[in-house]
């Protein structure tokens, strides 16, 4: 990511040289997920929609996905990494029902865009390239509002 340093590539050449086995930990940060948490990703990527010719991406699932997955809502942990990670998309979110019926969003942005100012106008925060805000349900009139703001957040350079 941007903020790492030639400091942290010089720490881990001395890992390395001392015999650090970096695959295996790399695969245990970065590559094993619960299975429920592939049981809700299985639920959410088909319902990823694109707006603005796909420069935005985002996804929801309902309070009962996450009870037919056997998930909580730990592993929903990265899901909205899938909408900022397809090709072209520049602003992503992930809309998730509570058990309380609010609407939990996570989202996402790559530079010049920013989703900070969205968030905060949803009652949550962040930083530019990653925040997020609880808005009342039901799901489809909180994805109107999300879907609203990350579009007028895209039409104004991603400062809205």
């Amino acid at each position: 990511y941007k903020n790492v340093t030639a400091e942290a590539f010089q720490m881990m050449a001395r890992l390395l040289e001392a015999g650090l086995p970096i695959a295996n930990y790399a695969r245990l940060l970065f590559r094993c997920k619960e299975k429920a948490h592939i049981a809700l990703l299985g639920k959410a990527l088909p319902t990823m929609r694109y707006l603005c010719g796909g420069e935005i991406a985002g996804m929801h699932l309902s309070i009962e996905a996450f009870r037919e997955a056997g998930a909580t809502g730990e592993h929903a942990d990265g899901v909205v990494d899938y909408a900022i990670d397809a090709e072209g998309v520049k602003i992503a979110y992930f809309a998730r029902e509570t058990e309380e019926g609010t609407i939990k969003c996570s989202l996402r942005a790559l530079t010049p865009y920013r989703v900070d100012g969205v968030a905060e106008r949803l009652g949550g925060g962040g930083h530019q390239l990653a925040a997020g805000c609880t808005v009342p349900g039901p799901m489809d009139k909180a994805l109107l509002a999300i879907e609203t703001a990350l579009q007028e957040a895209y039409v104004g350079g991603g400062q809205a």
